[in-house]
């Protein structure tokens, strides 16, 4: 059975916080506007690769104490971040296809 997309997404700016279960974590930061593509593409990729991927959906208001950690963070597209053992090993700004986004996670061509 697969679960529904809020048990899947974690939303929530203290899960940045959580000890390091394995997984890799996306961290998107999306500002309002027309994201709907987007935010079902994360939650088919959160749902597929649940044992392997993390995912956490933030808005820019919601994390503010963590923009020196982030960095950059788009106020118009989403911003994406790969982290792996609590680094940033990958970032990337923009409306991405859900390939590129497993791409962006996993690696690969």
């Amino acid at each position: 059975m697969v679960e529904p997309p809020s048990a899947v997404l974690e939303t929530s700016p203290a899960d940045l916080a959580e000890p390091d279960d394995g997984r890799v974590h996306l961290i998107c930061i999306r500002p309002t506007g027309p994201f709907k593509a987007f935010d079902d593409r994360l939650t088919l990729l959160a749902i597929r690769l649940v044992r392997f991927l993390r995912v956490t959906i933030l808005r820019p208001w919601e994390c503010p104490d963590q923009h020196d950690w982030m960095g950059f963070v788009s106020g118009t597209v989403p911003t994406v971040l790969v982290v792996r053992g609590g680094e940033i090993i990958a970032k990337s700004v923009g409306d991405l296809p859900i390939l590129d986004l497993e791409r962006l996670a996993f690696g690969g061509p």
